[in-house]
């Protein structure tokens, strides 16, 4: 099989930036020469070709107009009456505006965890049970379980006793009063009895 295009939609033709004359009769290598990798998508879509077999939810990027895209791509085999594969038909679908959100987002948390990395205080995510499902432990961590099962725990087993049952009524009450809850500590460490605050915030 050559695979040549025999159809395309609007969508098409703007993310390859060809025209109609253009597509029709071309190949992958000649649709999108600024594709990541031509040859190799050109030999998936033959393979798809040959063995009927779909190939689903591959995230490919080009170059349209000097900026780059990414596409979440379905190529799917065509069937005659007779079950024999005649073609592919694929699907783009333009991922960038959420390629480039996830992008962001792990430059936030990279910039996050270098701010906290030269921080003392310690700071732990809960979700709606009250479970910790992340975490950092500044350098102040003598009185918290090791760091290796602080993951599932609920707030009341990171602090001592007497304030365990404060702690868990403030994670219960930022759920539905919204507002900054704080309480202050103390915790028997190595070097002696240590006064410390905990805040407690909702975060979206």
């Amino acid at each position: 099989p050559i695979c040549r295009a025999v159809w395309h939609n609007r969508a098409a033709a703007t993310a390859t930036g060809l025209s109609h004359e253009q597509i029709l009769g071309a190949t992958i290598l000649e649709l999108a020469p600024d594709w990541d990798d031509p040859a190799l998508r050109h030999e998936q879509t033959l393979e798809t070709a040959r063995t009927g077999v779909a190939r689903l939810g591959s995230i490919e990027s080009c170059r349209i107009d000097g900026r780059i895209h990414w596409f979440s791509v379905d190529k799917s085999p065509i069937r005659n009456e007779t079950g024999a594969v005649v073609g592919v038909l694929v699907f783009l679908y333009n991922v960038t505006p959420h390629v480039l959100a996830e992008e962001q987002l792990r430059r936030s948390e990279a910039r996050l965890h270098a701010l906290l990395g030269s921080s003392q205080g310690s700071l732990f995510f809960f979700d709606r049970r009250g479970v910790v499902v992340d975490f950092h432990v500044g350098s102040l961590k003598a009185h918290l379980p090791p760091e290796s099962t602080l993951l599932g725990r609920r707030a009341a087993e990171l602090f001592p006793p007497p304030c365990a049952a404060l702690v868990e009524d403030r994670v219960r009450r930022i759920r539905v009063e919204e507002t900054l809850q704080t309480l202050e500590y103390s915790a028997a460490c190595a070097d002696g009895l240590h006064s410390l605050e905990a805040t407690v915030s909702r975060s979206e």
